[in-house]
């Protein structure tokens, strides 16, 4: 039950920046896109990552009340 109360606020906050954000974010996102399409990152790099969001994402979770 946590995870998709922690899962809809992130949905949200993402649906709420992109709706009201301005036309020069879109802009600048798809340039800097644009700039880093040739990047190739290494797949431990991504695996480090994605780990350290998850463990925030569980910290945030479990500081919830139950």
């Amino acid at each position: 039950m946590k995870v998709l109360l922690v899962l809809a606020i992130v949905v949200l906050a993402a649906a709420t920046a992109f709706a009201y954000g301005h036309a020069e974010v879109a802009a600048g996102v798809s340039v800097v896109v644009d700039h880093t399409a040739d990047v190739v990152v290494s797949e431990p790099a991504v695996m480090l990552l994605s780990g350290g969001l998850l463990l925030a994402l569980a910290s945030a979770v479990r500081r919830f009340p139950a």
